[in-house]
């Protein structure tokens, strides 16, 4: 999935990163919530903990193999 990160200027053309892990890997946003903070996503290859990090449609958004659902 590929997303950006932008000022607040441009949020409008960005979503929260949990919304749109939520979205691509058809999971809940709690669960991607979870595995953002257990350290199991990376944005462009940059592990991101934060869910409320912004991203656009630009970005690679990756989840990592060993992710649990539970």
């Amino acid at each position: 999935m590929n997303l950006q990160s932008t000022s607040d200027a441009d949020a409008s053309a960005t979503e929260r990163l949990a919304k749109a892990l939520a979205r691509q890997a058809n999971c809940s946003r709690q669960q991607a919530e979870i595995w953002i903070t257990s350290g199991c996503v990376t944005v462009d290859g940059i592990v991101v903990e934060e869910p409320g990090t912004r991203v656009a449609s630009v970005q690679v958004i990756t989840l990592a193999f060993n992710a649990n659902a539970n």
